[in-house]
């Protein structure tokens, strides 16, 4: 998995521009590529900058982290960090145990 240089995956960092620079929920496709060049700085590697973008925005909406808006590029969080369990995943569980948010990240290699 590639990390940055603080230790954020490309996702967290999406992640993480989302909540601190669009507090109303809402932003477009345009404004996640205005921050180009603090994720080319950070992931200098990565050749392809923008599908990378629109690649982990489609992640993030299937893990339920934001939701699609329109077909012109707007998106909106959900406000939920809930965790999307895939099918193979749920055998990693047990039923009826409650798991802390630190549990659930190290089960499923993700923050939240």
């Amino acid at each position: 998995m590639e990390k940055m240089n603080n230790n954020l995956t490309f996702k967290e960092m999406l992640k993480k521009t989302i909540l601190e620079n669009y507090t109303s929920g809402i932003f477009t496709l345009k404004d996640m590529y205005s921050h180009r060049d603090e994720y080319q700085n950070q992931f200098p590697n990565r050749l392809t900058l923008e599908a990378g973008i629109r690649g982990t925005l489609q992640t993030l909406r299937d893990e339920g982290f934001i939701e699609f808006v329109d077909y012109a590029g707007t998106y909106k969080f959900t406000g939920s960090n809930k965790v999307k369990i895939s099918s193979l995943d749920y055998k990693k569980l047990v039923i009826g145990k409650l798991y802390s948010k630190k549990e659930v990240e190290e089960i499923f290699d993700t923050k939240i």
